[in-house]
């Protein structure tokens, strides 16, 4: 398949996301993107939802799989990915 996208120009300068969050029901799954900001006062963490993807179960896995692809590209390219530590710690 010969697949040719349009990039709109309003999408031409992509939004940063330091977070992203996947939810799921029965229908498909939704991938959320968020900029962190600050502190609140009681100690949460302020962010604003900076895109919303809604996407099918058939497609998930081609996602998640792209997504490792290209993580190993990266890291023989510019060296291993160093993940945050866990929650709590």
């Amino acid at each position: 398949m010969d697949l040719r996208l349009t990039l709109p120009d309003e999408l031409r300068i992509a939004p940063y996301a330091d977070v992203a969050m996947v939810s799921h029901n029965e229908h498909g799954f939704s991938v959320d993107f968020a900029a962190l900001g600050g502190l609140g006062l009681d100690g949460s963490v302020d962010g604003t939802l900076v895109a919303r993807v809604k996407v099918p179960p058939s497609v998930i896995f081609q996602i998640a799989a792209a997504i490792a692809e290209n993580v190993d590209i990266y890291e023989q390219r510019y060296g291993k990915i160093t993940p945050p530590p866990p929650e709590g710690s």
